[in-house]
């Protein structure tokens, strides 16, 4: 890790200016799709995403294509769209926000108000559905980060190699979107593979083994997308630390500076704790004007970063191999062990009226 550091290795610009944010990532794709894109390559890059995701598709070449993101549409804002006068593909880019009502609804509406032939795609880390509320009886696609634009940006990497410039960008980003959903390198990912599937048998390999990134590897795996789902049933917005050991927050969207959160407490041998706390956009002062008052669901008393109390994640509070959590992910208990707690929490900030800031 050092060599590799100190070689310069480690350092990736947009793992700085982007890390999840969706109309910074919106604008890089779209560049990349726009045959009039800054890279120089016309209409290449825009056909090997259509070769992954859209085989079938093909745009008229006797048209101008356009591509823009933020597109107006006279009752929302369709994230990337890519079009001529009579075809449009539609994109909706969602990393971490919530689905608006209606959404891909509305997109399909203007699509077919003004285009012969279109497609739309619903694009997310790991490719889950749209909520019901956006995108019931909507003709469109799921495509994800993790698998759909990692296959698109490779195909691209390869077809530039000689351009160092470019190539060296489409890298950057690539392992860039690799690290944002939870994958290492190639061979990073064998390895991991080899463990998920004797985790049980060389439990003593995985406790040696074991890593951040391994822990990243699972969670993408087989919990995100479960975690988002709870959270969209709950009415909650989602969000996790880049580091997923680091944990995660819950909150509805009027909660301005407060959350639920899972975190990490290092003073506390290594134990992931649940509870009411700074919210992403909190700072340390924020939680000091409300009274503390321990909730009846959480066993240990309140602190200054916790005002309701806490609890720790028993039996899930350690994230390592040796203590159940992992294969706990795997088969689906960790999520209904968090989903009850979440659950327990919010009934009681109703019923008692607790404020969240």
């Amino acid at each position: 890790m050092m060599d590799r550091l100190q070689n310069g290795e480690q350092f990736n610009p947009f793992s700085i200016t982007t890390k999840r944010d969706e109309l910074l990532h919106s604008a890089i794709i779209a560049d990349l799709l726009n045959p009039k894109g800054t890279h120089g390559q016309e209409s290449l890059f825009l056909q090997l995403f259509l070769d992954v995701v859209q085989p079938h598709f093909t745009f008229s070449e006797q048209e101008t294509i356009g591509v823009t993101t933020e597109m107006p549409t006279g009752d929302g804002r369709v994230d990337i769209m890519i079009f001529n006068s009579s075809q449009a593909i539609i994109i909706e880019n969602k990393i971490d926000a919530e689905d608006q009502p209606l959404q891909l609804k509305r997109y399909e509406e203007y699509a077919k108000r003004h285009f012969g032939q279109y497609a739309i795609y619903y694009l997310t880390p790991q490719g889950r559905k749209a909520s019901d509320q956006s995108g019931n009886e909507v003709t469109y696609t799921t495509i994800s980060y993790s698998n759909d634009i990692v296959r698109w940006l490779e195909q691209c990497v390869r077809a530039t190699v000689g351009k160092t410039m470019l190539n060296t960008t489409l890298v950057q980003y690539t392992n860039h979107i690799k690290q944002m959903t939870h994958q290492d390198t190639p061979n990073d990912i064998e390895l991991y593979k080899f463990i998920e599937k004797y985790h049980t048998d060389v439990e003593a390999l995985v406790r040696s083994a074991t890593s951040d990134g391994f822990i990243n590897y699972i969670y993408g795996r087989y919990v995100h997308d479960d975690m988002a789902a709870m959270a969209e049933r709950f009415g909650l917005i989602y969000t996790e630390k880049d580091n997923i050991n680091d944990g995660f927050y819950l909150y509805r969207p009027e909660w301005k500076k407060a959350a639920i959160r899972i975190y990490k407490d290092t003073k506390y041998h290594d134990k992931h704790y649940m509870g009411v706390h700074i919210g992403p956009n909190g700072t340390a002062g924020d939680l000091f004007s409300i009274k503390h008052t321990k909730m009846d669901c959480m066993s240990i008393n309140p602190t200054e970063w916790a005002p309701y109390g806490w609890e720790d994640l028993s039996p899930y509070d350690r994230w390592e191999s040796g203590h159940g959590t992992l294969p706990a992910m795997i088969d689906g208990m960790f999520v209904n062990h968090i989903e009850k707690l979440v659950l327990a929490i919010l009934t009681e900030i109703d019923t008692k009226h607790l404020p969240m800031l």
